[in-house]
């Protein structure tokens, strides 16, 4: 289990088993593959006079990992047009705070993560709650019950990780900008 500490105003330090650090890295770059591949091919884009466009996707994704960080961050009762409006957004937006995550994770073994700005901790923040939306829908999807236990057990340990964190970094002072 993550262990959080404060040790001083402007540090919030994780310890993390190797396996813990395995599991966030693997599944990370795991994420960070899908959005990169989502931004690579689905923009299109729409002219604004002669010298400015916009991107924007026309439709949504197929993908279920994609459609469950929409529905999670966007809202599932957006129409079509709002999430292919920010879909983009939304990819960039993760993509840069899982790259703060897999800075931030020791390279090998058991190891601390050291969170120091309020930027920090919204990026892992953020790539914590992405990675447990994925997994909450294997929890209750798919057809293995020892693979949906297991599942369920993971984000368990995402939500409790998540929970430590957020109240050790709100206390007795949120983290500094």
């Amino acid at each position: 289990m993550v262990t959080w500490e404060r040790p001083a105003a402007d540090l919030v330090v994780g310890t993390f088993a190797g396996h813990e650090i395995d599991f966030l890295r693997t599944e990370t770059m795991a994420m960070q593959d899908v959005w990169c591949d989502r931004l690579r091919q689905a923009p299109t884009a729409f002219p604004f006079g002669s010298t400015v466009q916009c991107m924007a996707t026309l439709s949504p994704p197929e993908d279920v990992w994609l459609l469950l960080h929409l529905h999670a961050f966007i809202g599932s009762d957006e129409p079509e047009w709002v999430w292919c409006w920010h879909e983009l957004d939304l990819w960039e937006m993760l993509g840069k705070s899982s790259a703060v995550l897999l800075e931030l994770l020791p390279e090998t073994g058991d190891g601390q993560l050291e969170i120091r700005t309020i930027w920090q901790l919204n990026a892992v923040i953020t790539t914590l709650k992405a990675r447990g939306v994925v997994l909450a829908w294997f929890a209750e999807n798919l057809d293995d019950p020892q693979m949906r236990q297991h599942h369920g057990e993971l984000n368990q340990w995402m939500l409790a990780t998540l929970d430590e964190l957020v109240r050790v970094s709100s206390e007795p002072e949120p983290l500094p900008q």
